[in-house]
């Protein structure tokens, strides 16, 4: 029964869309949150959208 099973199983997520910053934007904005993060002793954030 365990044969059976695929090793794994791909869920398509729909065709990727135009990111809402520039590439310049996002790193910018990655960096400043890499440091807040240092500063606070963070080692994981989350984000979701609902």
């Amino acid at each position: 029964m365990i044969g059976d099973l695929p090793d794994l199983k791909q869920i398509p997520n729909g065709e990727k869309v135009r990111g809402t910053f520039s590439d310049v934007e996002m790193q910018g904005r990655l960096d400043r949150l890499r440091v807040v993060m240092a500063d606070r002793g963070v080692d994981a954030v989350l984000f979701t959208s609902i």
